[in-house]
C-alpha cells in the first residue's frame, strides 16, 4: 500500500513538473516569437549618424511631409510606407537612444487589442506599444499617451524601470518620437509610480488653467530631479508601463514633446 501511494505521489509530482516545464517552454517560445518579430522590424528604422556636412541641420517639412519617411536630428530614419503595408494602424515610432526602446507605435480602435497582439497582428502577450485609442490620428492632442508592457525578458517598455535612478535619467533625458510627417523630441520632466486611477492619463482639460495645474502636479510627483520643467506651451507625451510595488501600479514617464 505504501509503495502504491509513493508511486502515485511520484507520478503526480512528475506530472506537475512536466506541466510546469511545458508552461515555461511555451512562455519562452512566446518571448522569442515577440523578440524576433520586432528584430525584423528594425530594418525599417535605421539609426545612423548624419554626414558632417548635414550635422545639426533640420529637414524641410515641405520635402518630407506625406512621403512616408521621417528623420530625427539624431539620425533615426523610419520607412512608414513599408510599416503601413504591414499594419495600417501604424502611427509613430518611439526611440530612446541606448535604452533598448525602439518600437513602432500603433493606434487601434480600443486599448485592449494590442495588449495581446504583435505589430503584425500575431497573438502574443508581448503586445505592441500603442497610443490611447482616443488620440487624434494626427497626434495633435495636448496630451498623448503610449502604453507598453513590462516583460520579463526585458523587452517592450521594461527599460523604463531604470529611470528610477538619477544617474540613468541624466544619461538618457530624451526620447525621439517620429510620425509619417514629423519628428519630435520628448524632454522628460517627471517620473513616478502611480495607481492606475490617478490623473497621469488625463487627456482632456476644461481650460489652460486646469492643464497648467495638472502639469505642476506631475512635476511635484517626480521621484527624481529632472533637468526640464513641464512646459504648458508644449504637448505632453506620457510613456506608461506596469510595475509591481502595489496592485495596479504603473510607472509613468512624462515629457515635453517638441518638433525637431
Amino acid at each position: 500500500m505504501k509503495h502504491r501511494i509513493f508511486r502515485m505521489a511520484a507520478l503526480f509530482f512528475a506530472a506537475v513538473m512536466l506541466a510546469s516545464g511545458l508552461g515555461l517552454a511555451s512562455e519562452l517560445w512566446r518571448y522569442r516569437q515577440g523578440r524576433q518579430a520586432y528584430e525584423e522590424l528594425v530594418r525599417y528604422a535605421r539609426t545612423e549618424s548624419p554626414p558632417p556636412e548635414t550635422e545639426g541641420l533640420k529637414e524641410d517639412p515641405a520635402e518630407t511631409a506625406g512621403n512616408g519617411l521621417a528623420k530625427s536630428g539624431g539620425g533615426l530614419t523610419v520607412d512608414f510606407e513599408a510599416l503601413k503595408e504591414i499594419n495600417p494602424d501604424t502611427a509613430a515610432w518611439i526611440y530612446g537612444p541606448d535604452t533598448g526602446i525602439s518600437y513602432p507605435v500603433v493606434l487601434g480602435g480600443d486599448n485592449d487589442y494590442y495588449l495581446t497582439h504583435l505589430f503584425d497582428g500575431a497573438e502574443n502577450r508581448s503586445g505592441c506599444p500603442f497610443l490611447d485609442f482616443r488620440t487624434s490620428p494626427d497626434l495633435s492632442d495636448p496630451h498623448i499617451v503610449i502604453y507598453g508592457h513590462h516583460m520579463r525578458d526585458g523587452s517592450m517598455f521594461t527599460p523604463l524601470k531604470y529611470y528610477r535612478d538619477q544617474a540613468y535619467y541624466e544619461s538618457h533625458p530624451e526620447f525621439a518620437l517620429l510620425t509619417p510627417d514629423s519628428a519630435f523630441t520628448m524632454e522628460i520632466f517627471s517620473i513616478y509610480v502611480a495607481d492606475d486611477q490617478a490623473d497621469a492619463w488625463q487627456l482632456t482639460f476644461s481650460g489652460e488653467d486646469q492643464r497648467e495645474a495638472w502639469l505642476a502636479g506631475l512635476e511635484d510627483k517626480s521621484m527624481i530631479r529632472c533637468q526640464a520643467g513641464a512646459d504648458p506651451e508644449a504637448q505632453t507625451l506620457t510613456l506608461s508601463t506596469c510595475t509591481y510595488e502595489f496592485e495596479n501600479a504603473r510607472l509613468v514617464v512624462h515629457g515635453n514633446l517638441r518638433p525637431r
